[in-house]
């Protein structure tokens, strides 16, 4: 992907990795407090230990977005989340003259994203259980 972007082009693109990077953890690490707290507060028993083991999920979830994560990423994948060409898609077809695509855009995927990958999708896991974490505390304290 980086030979066909230009300089100004790939200069954006590392500031919003950085961005990315920085928020994303970010976000991870207070979802990380909002569980530890709430374990420690407001959850007893089986709750407690289950949003303490949601707290060593999420720090789990971190350093496998650190370490991990780069090492799934491909130009192409049946698994969405690891197809940089769906990823940094403009959602249409590659034009006729195929040497580079405007603002570093690659053209739509030509197959279909039928797999998936556990690791990658811990994401959407763990916001779901927080989520009922908290919609528990906000019930029982109403």
């Amino acid at each position: 992907m980086l030979d066909i972007m230009t300089n100004s082009q790939q200069h954006l693109m590392a500031a919003l990795d950085s961005n990315e990077v920085k928020y994303g953890w970010e976000t991870l690490d207070h979802l990380a407090s909002v569980c530890q707290y709430l374990g420690n507060t407001t959850l007893l028993g089986d709750e407690r230990a289950q949003s303490n083991d949601l707290v060593q999920r999420i720090m789990s979830l971190k350093q496998f977005y650190r370490n991990e994560y780069a090492d799934h990423l491909c130009k192409s994948s049946h698994v969405a989340e690891h197809c940089r060409q769906h990823a940094m898609s403009n959602g249409k077809a590659a034009p006729e003259d195929s040497s580079s695509w405007p603002f570093a855009c690659f053209p739509k995927c030509d197959h279909e994203h039928t797999a998936s990958c556990e690791s990658c999708s811990e994401h959407e896991v763990l916001y779901m259980e927080v989520r009922g974490i908290v919609l528990q505390v906000k019930s029982s304290s109403a």
